[in-house]
């Protein structure tokens, strides 16, 4: 969920969504929307900042009249897990080469994955692509 600013005099805050893995180090939510990649859209993980999905700093703000409305999960919960589901786990070369590199069976990073709480928000810094409709981390932003 790539978002741009229209409005280039407002300073917007970003975030990505990421975890710290105790044998890979940090791991952030990457979408590579199907314009991009063929057929459909490719959800993974990805351990380079500069790939991963950028994110309004509010974008959990949808899930307070969501989450009080019904028993549902809430919206945040529902983004993280819809994420981790869609990930491809067994055909994907981003999770292949970060498991390959780090000696970890894909069934072990999956695992660990389905734990939302694992998955924050990080604040970074975020400038617009070469193509200005998306943003781009390009470093984390210390509070």
């Amino acid at each position: 969920m790539k978002t741009v600013d229209n409005d280039a005099t407002e300073t917007k805050h970003h975030v990505v969504i990421g975890a710290e893995h105790p044998v890979v180090g940090p791991l952030y939510f990457e979408l590579i929307p199907d314009s991009e990649a063929g057929p459909s859209d490719i959800y993974q993980l990805t351990d380079t900042l500069g790939r991963a999905d950028v994110f309004d700093a509010d974008w959990r703000a949808w899930s307070l009249p969501y989450t009080h409305e019904s028993k549902r999960p809430s919206y945040e919960d529902l983004v993280l897990a819809m994420h981790i589901e869609h990930i491809d786990w067994h055909d994907n070369t981003e999770i292949q080469r970060i498991c390959q590199v780090h000696g970890l069976p894909v069934q072990d990073l999956r695992q660990w994955s389905q734990d939302l709480r694992r998955w924050k928000d990080i604040p970074v810094v975020a400038d617009l692509d070469c193509t200005g409709d998306d943003y781009e981390a390009v470093s984390l932003l210390t509070v």
